[in-house]
C-alpha cells in the first residue's frame, strides 16, 4: 500500500442538479478520455470502541467490480476550508481488512495497538460514482466524481448526494477556480463532512453540537505568510464546522459561532492587509462583511428571545400576575 496525499473539495447537491454538472462547460473543455461510471460498495472497520476513529484515522475496503481495494485515511491539515489527509490505497484478497500489506509501519502499529482481532464492521457505504478526468490549462490534473446512493450503519441510512473533486498533480487553486465556475451555474454546499465521518456520526447518533474557537499555536520562528495562513485557515475552519450545526439545527448558537469566527477573519486580514493584494483583500473583505450581515438578523433575534421572551418579558409578567 503506498502512501499519497489526498486534496479533494468535496461538495453537497441536489439530486436534480448532479446530473447536470457533468455537462457544463467548466467540464467538458476540460474532460479527459470517456467518462466512466461504477457501482461502489464500501465497508468502514473499526473496534467496538471506535480507537480508529479515536486516533483520527478511517480504514475501508472497497469493492470495484471483481476487485477489493483496502484503504487507510489519516487526516493531516486543512486547506482552504478542504481537508488534506494522507491516503494509504492497496488491493485486498477480500472484502476483510489486511493490516499486514500496509507498508507504514508506524500507521501498521497504530492499528495492530487498536486491535486487529477486534476489528469489525461499522457502518457501510453503497453508491453509483461517474468519473472523469480532468487536464487544466497549467498541466494540473484532478478528477471530477458523482456520488449517489446511501450510507448504512445497522437499521439507518442517510443519502449520499455529492460531488468530488480531487487533485492529481499541480496546483490545489485549480480546485477552487473551476468549483467556482460550477458554482455560476449549479448551486452546491461545501461539505465539512466526509462520508467516514457521516457514517460514525449516523451509527453512533452523535448530536451535532457548536464548536468553539480553538486557542491557535504559533511559534516566533513562523513567517508572516504562515501566521497569516493559519489564522485564515483557522477562522474558515470554525466558520464551516459550525455552519454545518446552524443548517441541521435549532441551536442558535451555531450562529454566534459563525460570528465569532467572521469577526476574526476580518481582524486577521485588516492586520495583515498590507502584504495582500488589493483586489483579494477587497474582495474576501466584501464577502466576510455580507456573510456577517446576513447572520447578523438571526443573532439579533436570537438574543431578543433570549432576553425578552425567555427572560425580561416573562419575568415581567410574572411579577404582573401576581399584583
Amino acid at each position: 500500500m503506498s502512501a499519497n496525499r489526498e486534496i479533494e473539495l468535496k461538495a453537497t447537491i441536489r439530486p436534480e442538479q448532479l446530473d447536470k454538472v457533468k455537462d457544463l462547460a467548466a467540464i467538458r473543455k476540460r474532460a479527459v478520455g470517456r467518462a466512466r461510471s461504477r457501482k461502489l460498495v464500501t465497508v468502514y472497520y473499526d473496534t467496538p470502541d471506535y480507537d480508529l476513529r479515536q486516533q483520527g484515522l478511517s480504514l475501508r475496503v472497497r469493492k470495484i467490480g471483481r476487485a477489493y481495494v483496502q484503504c487507510v485515511k489519516q487526516t493531516h491539515k486543512r486547506l482552504g476550508g478542504i481537508p488534506v489527509r494522507m491516503e494509504w490505497e492497496g488491493p485486498v484478497p477480500s472484502q476483510d481488512p489486511a493490516v499486514s500489506v500496509i507498508e507504514d509501519k508506524k500507521l501498521r502499529r497504530l492499528i495492530r495497538r487498536a486491535g486487529t482481532a477486534r476489528l469489525q464492521p461499522v457502518f457501510r457505504t453503497d453508491f453509483q460514482r461517474n468519473s472523469r478526468s480532468l487536464k487544466f490549462e497549467d498541466g494540473s490534473t484532478a478528477s471530477l466524481d458523482l456520488d449517489i446512493g446511501e450510507i448504512i450503519a445497522g437499521d439507518v441510512s442517510e443519502p449520499i448526494c455529492e460531488f468530488e473533486l480531487e487533485l492529481h498533480s499541480g496546483a490545489p487553486e485549480r480546485l477552487f477556480e473551476l468549483a467556482s465556475e460550477i458554482r455560476q451555474a449549479v448551486p452546491f454546499r461545501l461539505a465539512a463532512m466526509s462520508k467516514a465521518s457521516r457514517g460514525y456520526a449516523l451509527l453512533t447518533q452523535d448530536e451535532l453540537k457548536p464548536q468553539k474557537y480553538v486557542k491557535l499555536s504559533l511559534t516566533k520562528d513562523d513567517t508572516v505568510e504562515q501566521v497569516l495562513t493559519e489564522l485564515v485557515q483557522h477562522s474558515l475552519d470554525h466558520l464551516q464546522m459550525n455552519e454545518t450545526v446552524t443548517l441541521a439545527t435549532d441551536d442558535p448558537e451555531g450562529v454566534r459561532q459563525m460570528r465569532i469566527a467572521l469577526r476574526r477573519l476580518r481582524a486577521s486580514l485588516r492586520l495583515f492587509k498590507s502584504t495582500l493584494p488589493k483586489d483579494q483583500y477587497g474582495w474576501i473583505a466584501a464577502e466576510a462583511k455580507w456573510l456577517m450581515t446576513e447572520l447578523s438578523a438571526a443573532r439579533a433575534w436570537d438574543v431578543f428571545a433570549d432576553e425578552f421572551l425567555g427572560g425580561k418579558l416573562i419575568n415581567s409578567l410574572g411579577v404582573f400576575w401576581q399584583l
